[in-house]
């Protein structure tokens, strides 16, 4: 995963990203949502850090693809709310 400036595309910052899926970007707390095997990941967007490890492997009816990260919270589409310390 890395992140460039759009007036030159230099790299601003790199770090290797193994993750299924990358859900969600929350820039505004600098964190990333991301999904791997049964587990929501939030990530810090900077250094690729887990800051949150989710189990979500016992919630089958779940679409992952359903979910966002809006300030410290994830939101799914089915109306879960899921609150971050």
């Amino acid at each position: 995963f890395y992140m460039k400036y759009c007036s030159d595309f230099s790299t601003v910052y790199e770090f290797p990203l193994t993750d299924l899926r990358l859900l969600n970007i929350d820039y505004f707390n600098n964190k990333m949502l991301c999904y791997n095997e049964g587990h929501l990941l939030i990530r810090n967007l900077l250094n690729g850090i887990i800051l949150n490890n989710i189990l979500i492997d016992n919630y089958p009816f779940l679409d992952i693809s359903g979910f966002v990260l809006i300030n410290n919270a994830i939101v799914c589409r089915k109306g879960v709310m899921y609150f971050l310390n």
